[in-house]
């Protein structure tokens, strides 16, 4: 019964947790390449796109939590503004953060198993 109840977090969670748009790791995805879009007036590295196929793959060895990690991390990427040369370093400061938010706290589990 336990193991069934599991699956039906695994399957049911990330599905509740993406919005309409897809998987959270789909969403992220999405997210990575719109920043990368939105930097393109600036001299700045782009940022890793991930791929969401291994992402949807190891999503259940990821908990509530570090589903609720990705979510956020992809909304962060998405709220950001275009960059312009005047906005240059807030900018970077703001995508950095986003990406250090989202990728330090998820577990090692689940960050072993989508990235």
């Amino acid at each position: 019964m336990r193991a069934l109840a599991l699956l039906a977090v695994a399957v049911v969670l990330p599905a509740g947790l993406s919005g309409c748009g897809g998987s959270v790791c789909d969403n992220a995805v999405k997210a990575e390449q719109a920043a990368n879009a939105k930097s393109t007036s600036c001299n700045v590295a782009p940022i890793t796109v991930h791929d969401a196929q291994r992402c949807n793959s190891g999503l259940s060895k990821c908990s509530s939590d570090d589903l609720k990690e990705l979510e956020s991390y992809g909304a962060c990427l998405a709220a950001l503004p275009a960059c312009t040369p005047q906005n240059e370093i807030q900018w970077r400061g703001q995508r950095d953060g986003c990406t250090t938010q989202g990728f330090f706290r998820i577990s090692l589990n689940c960050f072993a198993n989508i990235l």
